[in-house]
């Protein structure tokens, strides 16, 4: 029918427009989605991603909490909600939503990842190491972001770490080791 068309033409417009940058054009494509099937989980998940985008970090906690409410074994939804709340300065609430992901897929390296980040908030240094270490057999790109994200720049130099980072890629060396 035809509000079933209009519907995955604004979702995919809303889609084009956030890779485009176009924030507020897919915001409004999103809502007008969400007017017409109000609990669309993937609608519901990319909104709130924008939100984050935005720092309206609230707003986005609300669209992953209702989409959870339909679904709340979608890792997707539990992971980026352990984000958002990782930057509300919500750690432990964070590394729960990790967790409950991990419960659900305990293969997805995103989750893991997330359980790293959320126990390096909360000084959590050996459980965040574990979680690393479990990301990195999981998903070996995930060292890269490691390195690359501010959360872990405390690990750069940390031997607990590059020995794990080794065990992985047993010649990887950082830019100024010593061999």
């Amino acid at each position: 029918d035809s509000d079933s068309k209009n519907v995955n033409a604004l979702y995919n417009r809303g889609r084009a427009n956030s890779r485009l940058g176009a924030l507020e054009d897919a915001l409004a494509d999103y809502n007008q989605v969400l007017n017409l099937k109000p609990e669309d989980l993937d609608t519901l998940n990319n909104r709130g991603l924008l939100y984050m985008q935005k720092e309206e970090i609230d707003k986005a906690l609300e669209d992953f909490e209702t989409a959870l409410l339909s679904d709340g074994t979608d890792t997707a939804l539990l992971i980026n909600k352990g984000l958002a709340l990782l930057k509300k300065g919500e750690n432990q609430n964070s590394l729960l939503s990790f967790q409950q992901a991990i419960e659900h897929d305990p293969e997805d390296s995103a989750a893991h990842f997330g359980t790293a980040k959320a126990f390096i908030a909360l000084n959590n240094r050996d459980e965040a190491l574990q979680a690393l270490q479990t990301t990195f057999n999981l998903d070996a790109s995930y060292i890269e972001e490691a390195f690359e994200d501010p959360s872990f720049s405390q690990l750069a130099n940390d031997s607990d770490f590059l020995d794990i980072i080794k065990v992985i890629i047993p010649n990887f060396r950082i830019i100024g080791e010593k061999k």
